[in-house]
C-alpha cells in the first residue's frame, strides 16, 4: 500500500503570501487608526478634566474668599482681588487663561477665558445656567 502527501504548488504557496500579507497590512493599518483615535480620545477627556478641575478650584476660590473686589484702571487683563483671613490674592486673565496668583505663587486656573467680570448676583449658584461656548453670561 502505496501512501502519498498531497501538497501544493509553489504558485499556490506565492498566492497564499500575498493574501496573508495584503490581511497583514490591512490588520496593521487599523490598527494604527484605532490607536491614533483612542489617543485623540484620551486627549479630549484629559482637558475636560482640567476643564472640570479649573472650574471646581475657581468655585472654592469664590467661595471661601471673604470679600471680592474688581481692579480699578485698564490693564492687560481683567483683575479680581481675593481676600481671605488677612490675605489677598488675585484672579486674572491672560492670553486668554485664568491665572491665580498668591505671592510668587501662580497658577493657571482655566485655559480659553475670554473675559472675567464681577457681577452682583442675587439668585443662588445652583439656578443659574452656566453659560456655555455658543452663548454669552457669567457665572456669579
Amino acid at each position: 500500500m502505496k501512501h502519498t502527501l498531497r501538497g501544493s504548488t509553489l504558485a499556490e504557496t506565492l498566492v497564499m503570501m500575498l493574501v496573508a500579507g495584503i490581511v497583514f497590512l490591512a490588520a496593521m493599518e487599523a490598527l494604527t487608526l484605532v490607536s491614533r483615535l483612542v489617543a485623540r480620545r484620551a486627549a479630549v477627556l484629559v482637558e475636560a478634566g482640567r476643564q472640570h478641575d479649573g472650574i471646581f478650584r475657581l468655585g472654592q476660590l469664590l467661595t471661601t474668599a471673604d470679600s471680592i473686589r474688581s481692579a480699578e484702571g485698564g490693564g492687560t487683563g481683567e483683575l479680581l482681588y481675593l481676600y481671605r483671613a488677612g490675605g489677598e490674592t488675585t484672579l486674572t486673565t491672560r492670553d486668554s487663561a485664568a491665572v491665580f496668583v498668591a505671592g510668587e505663587f501662580r497658577d493657571t486656573l482655566l485655559r480659553r477665558v475670554g473675559h472675567m467680570q464681577l457681577l452682583r448676583c442675587d439668585a443662588a449658584l445652583f439656578e443659574r445656567p452656566i453659560p456655555s461656548k455658543s452663548t454669552s453670561g457669567a457665572i456669579c
